[in-house]
């Protein structure tokens, strides 16, 4: 019997691996004869090292003056023929020898360019390789050209790698063992899931796909992207290992098998989408210097950070280090800060939308609202956009909020527990903002029940306790600091008149594409049929969410209370639906159908501000 299994397990293996190598080629033949790279743009980075910063002259041409060495990077497949290498150089300090040369070479070759002062195109054949990682070196001679400090050597403009259209390219062994890995941990990740084989067929095939579409159309990042998808990919399934009790025992009797199938579908997709793009080697969130730089102090033993925060009006704030603390066990493993920080958060918020549809299944609202509450909470722009601009402590303090909402949703009392505590603490510990968020709606939660639900008071007081133990001492230095730094305040001095147009204008961009009507979903909140403990939750999320508005207009301190309230407004809308307007035919289906179109209207902007940099609009976010 094992013997059978094993021999088929090694059959799968050998006809996948025959599978991509023949898929590989045909991409690289397809899509990967002609590899661009404009240098001084966006993304650049990952494929040219050596040079100055990007720049751009007026006539719109971007490029980078490189060092004295400069190097052009290929990785992930074989030649077996040359390949022609194209250089635009825009030209060379005014300074520089007539007799100047470049130096270009390989592992394999060397030649010497002559200089000339105006721009002029090379084109160089590059000698067949075997191997996995290879790259064209520049030696260049420099000058300085003051008031210039720098020692430049060529204006680099453009880059170009083309393969003969006559000729099949394979990729390197090594990448084929990667996409094997990946392939493998999905399959792995849905068989602990038990799907059903329809599914992970049709999940296998879909990542096939998307591997063979990132050989062939992102040559020059395929092997750095694909290996940074094995990671997380691995880890998602260890993950779902660790948690597979309570998904088989607590969820999924709460679905059909084709609710279940449908759920599994949605949730590794829109798991996968987000993590898909921002580890995309060429992509580098806006705030990811900041976050290195500060984990870097983190671990040299600082305790101690301080920032000037927009939402504070530019006062200096002290910034909470838990968030790095959490990240620093991945220095480790990984010697890369931007890509541990950026793979950090963007693998917790992926799982944003999965909390929120277990919240709403615990709550017993049907599984086709809770899907399309997933759908749309993961297509909203506002959460492309937060992780673009790279908000992780906030990121990560959000989604610890849906999972105490979605942990306190498996509790049979309102008692206080130690996981719930636990992650609260940490949540309110994340952020400034997010404690000021957090703490403000459990203590309205408190006072709220404490009022209006007399059975269940002593609860109530014990949450209100253990919240003055985990944050009463942090809120109060964090509004000390607000009110009373001395640091510098970069404050703007603007009217009642003139701020509430941009609160309202802020208010449109956090809940694009539907705009600032969404809020009025928390006028709904009265006709919905709940237990008094979760309507008083989500009663207590909008009246934190009304108070910071209101802070926001009459004193210009934002916290990005938009961001925060979003969850719960899709709790509410699903939950009315389900109950109001489900007795309408089809509701359900058009509801799913809508949140699907809007998701795949987010994705091509997303695509844009990924791929191409094209940077999303922070008005929802910060106004």
């Amino acid at each position: 019997m094992w013997f059978k299994r094993l021999a088929l397990v090694g059959m799968g293996l050998v006809g996948l691996s025959l599978l991509l190598l023949i898929g590989n080629s045909i991409s690289l033949r397809l899509f990967g004869q002609v590899q661009q790279i404009d240098v001084g743009n966006w993304g650049d980075q990952n494929s040219v090292a050596g040079g100055f910063e990007q720049e751009q002259n007026a006539l719109g041409e971007t490029y980078r003056w490189t060092q004295s060495e400069a190097w052009v990077r290929v990785q992930g497949f074989d030649s077996a023929s040359s390949r022609l290498l194209s250089l635009q150089v825009g030209g060379v300090p005014s300074s520089l020898p007539v007799t100047a040369t470049m130096q270009v070479s390989t592992n394999t070759a060397s030649v010497a360019l002559p200089l000339v002062q105006t721009a002029r195109q090379y084109h160089l054949l590059i000698p067949p390789t075997r191997q996995r990682d290879w790259q064209v070196r520049f030696d260049v001679p420099t000058q300085q050209v003051l008031p210039d400090p720098r020692f430049l050597g060529v204006r680099l403009d453009h880059v170009q790698i083309q393969t003969p259209s006559n000729v099949w390219t394979i990729v390197h062994w090594q990448l084929l063992i990667v996409q094997l890995a990946i392939v493998g941990s999905i399959v792995g990740l849905l068989w602990l899931l038990v799907a059903d084989w329809q599914t992970i067929i049709g999940i296998s095939c879909i990542t096939i796909l998307v591997l063979l579409t990132i050989t062939g159309k992102f040559v020059l990042v395929a092997w750095a992207w694909q290996l940074r998808l094995l990671v997380v990919t691995i880890a998602a399934m260890l993950l779902i290992a660790w948690s597979r009790s309570l998904i088989q025992n607590q969820i999924r009797p709460l679905l059909t098998p084709y609710q279940y199938r449908y759920l599994i579908i949605f949730s590794v997709i829109g798991f996968f989408i987000p993590l898909i793009s921002i580890l995309f080697p060429s992509f580098g969130s806006h705030d990811r210097i900041i976050h290195a730089d500060r984990l870097d102090q983190v671990a040299q033993g600082s305790a101690l950070l301080l920032d000037k925060l927009y939402e504070f009006q530019g006062r200096e704030t002290i910034t909470p280090t838990t968030f790095y603390l959490l990240t620093l066990p991945l220095k480790s493993f990984f010697n890369n800060n931007g890509l541990i920080i950026e793979g950090l958060y963007t693998f917790l918020h992926a799982s944003s939308g999965i909390l929120l549809a277990v919240t709403l299944l615990r709550w017993k609202v049907r599984p086709i609202f809770a899907l399309a509450a997933m759908i749309l909470i993961s297509a909203m722009p506002l959460q492309m956009t937060i992780l673009w601009w790279g908000f992780a402590p906030q990121i990560v303090g959000q989604w610890l909020m849906l999972l105490f909402l979605a942990s306190f949703s498996f509790q049979s009392t309102l008692r206080p527990t130690l996981l719930s505590i636990s992650v609260l603490s940490v949540a309110i510990w994340m952020h400034n903002g997010v404690a000021l968020l957090a703490g403000i709606w459990i203590t309205s939660y408190c006072l709220l029940g404490f009022w209006l639900d007399s059975a269940q008071r002593e609860y109530y007081r014990a949450w209100f306790l253990s919240l003055l133990g985990i944050s009463l001492i942090g809120l109060l230095a964090i509004y000390i600091d607000l009110f009373m730094t001395t640091g510098a305040n970069q404050q703007r001095v603007v009217t009642f008149t003139q701020y509430l147009p941009a609160v309202i204008n802020g208010l449109s961009a956090s809940f694009a594409p539907i705009g600032i009507i969404f809020m009025a979903i928390l006028g709904l909140l009265p006709f919905l049929k709940l237990e008094q403990s979760k309507k008083l939750l989500l009663s207590a999320s909008g009246l934190t969410f009304l108070l910071f508005i209101a802070v926001d207009i009459f004193f210009g301190v934002q916290v990005r209370y938009s961001y925060f309230i979003l969850p719960f407004l899709v709790i509410i809308m699903m939950v009315f639906i389900e109950q109001r307007l489900n007795t309408i035919k089809y509701t359900d289906y058009v509801v799913v159908m809508l949140t699907l179109l809007l998701y795949g209207y987010n994705l091509y902007p997303w695509y844009d501000a990924i791929i191409y940099g094209v940077k999303p609009s922070l008005l929802g976010l910060t106004h």
